[in-house]
């Protein structure tokens, strides 16, 4: 995998509320659990003909109907809410992406939401520092919404399909919004939380696929969870770390979910790549979680998902540090409609090992599901 820099983000310090109200979002928990290194503002991951552009926000801010004359846009946290009304906004910058074949808008939450928030374009012209809910900008009343389904989980991603809203190079604005009265909070990327700011990703057509041609397409897509657990520490959980943990003894397991939709494509393979940071004489043992076995709560050994009794996936050692790859193609081959891919790692080796997680600073190594198309190029 080619990992090409576009330029570097400035982190930016967490701005305290002014006058004496306090911001509910400002306090940054956990954020000790991260490495704080600043993250890229746009990278290029290329896998054979296919190249996904990972872009991070350059502007966001959310605006409150009842403060509003207000301005939060250095607070470390977006938030949407029905009532009373708060939306936010985000601006995302792409230059040389060349044609676009999706786009996915993600923002990780901090709260848990019956409900999840949509997105639709606005037009630009608003700054981070000054824009409030009276100058906030407005999306047309024709505008689309670009929705996600299902409730929000807190500590997990929220992915929105905004394919239809990106064309290639350009400036972006999208408002977030909801119509429930149940909110939640995300990660703004004024927050220390580097790895979690509100990322925009765009999968793009080959250079050379001409209209009507038939090409091999690569689709990467991050976890929108993961974390491990440790049967010694039955009530900890170990959320937002750096790394995925799989051991014998003492025991640890990992696990993570993707969301996947083939929209009706033909899927030749299926990958799930990891990156371990040392080797073992015994790889872990790749399963998938019970249905209905994964909630909220399930973040510690105590209440992690069940997992079913045959792996889908097994290796028989990892060499050292440096990719690892699962094969997933005959579990996803049959997959009809968009679905949560949950999966878990286990072994009973004590020889352990760990991933890098998507929570790490090393954005390179982060797990990816890579789905394997055949499919016709898009009209140019």
């Amino acid at each position: 995998m080619q990992f090409k820099t576009w330029g570097w983000a400035v982190a930016a310090a967490v701005a305290l509320a002014c006058g004496g109200d306090a911001d509910p979002d400002a306090v940054e928990l956990g954020d000790d659990e991260l490495l704080h290194a600043a993250p890229l503002a746009q990278a290029e991951f290329a896998l054979g003909g296919s190249t996904t552009v990972f872009a991070l926000a350059d502007a966001d801010a959310r605006v409150e109907s009842e403060r509003s004359g207000r301005a939060f846009g250095a607070h470390s946290r977006l938030r949407v809410d029905g009532d009373p009304r708060v939306e936010s906004v985000l601006h995302f910058r792409l230059s040389g992406v060349g044609r676009v074949r999706h786009a996915t808008l993600r923002v990780y939450a901090t709260s848990a939401s019956t409900d999840a928030p949509y997105a639709q374009t606005v037009q630009g012209g608003w700054s981070e520092e000054h824009v409030t809910w009276k100058s906030r900008p407005r999306a047309a009343a024709d505008a689309p919404r670009y929705a996600a389904s299902g409730a929000v989980r807190a500590d997990s991603w929220v992915e929105l399909d905004v394919s239809a809203a990106v064309q290639g190079d350009g400036d972006y604005d999208f408002l977030l919004a909801t119509d429930s009265a149940d909110g939640a909070s995300f990660v703004a990327r004024d927050s220390t939380l580097e790895a979690l700011r509100p990322q925009l990703v765009v999968q793009t057509e080959p250079a050379d696929c001409a209209a009507g041609a038939t090409a091999q397409r690569v689709e990467v897509s991050w976890p929108v969870e993961g974390f491990y657990v440790l049967a010694d520490s039955p009530e900890k959980d170990f959320l937002r770390k750096p790394e995925l943990r799989v051991d014998g003894d003492p025991v640890r397991e990992s696990y993570l979910a993707f969301q996947v939709d083939r929209q009706g494509r033909t899927l030749t393979r299926a990958t799930l790549r990891l990156f371990a940071t040392e080797g073992t004489r015994l790889a872990p043992e790749l399963f998938r979680v019970q249905a209905g076995a994964w909630t909220q709560d399930s973040r510690t050994w105590a209440t992690r998902p069940q997992t079913e009794l045959t792996p889908l996936a097994t290796r028989r050692s990892i060499s050292g540090a440096g990719a690892v790859d699962y094969d997933l193609t005959d579990t996803l081959m049959v997959a009809e409609g968009p679905l949560r891919l949950e999966l878990g790692l286990k072994t009973d080796s004590p020889d352990g090992v760990d991933f890098v997680s998507a929570y790490s600073p090393d954005t390179g190594s982060w797990p990816t599901l890579r789905l394997e198309y055949e499919e016709p190029c898009a009209a140019q």
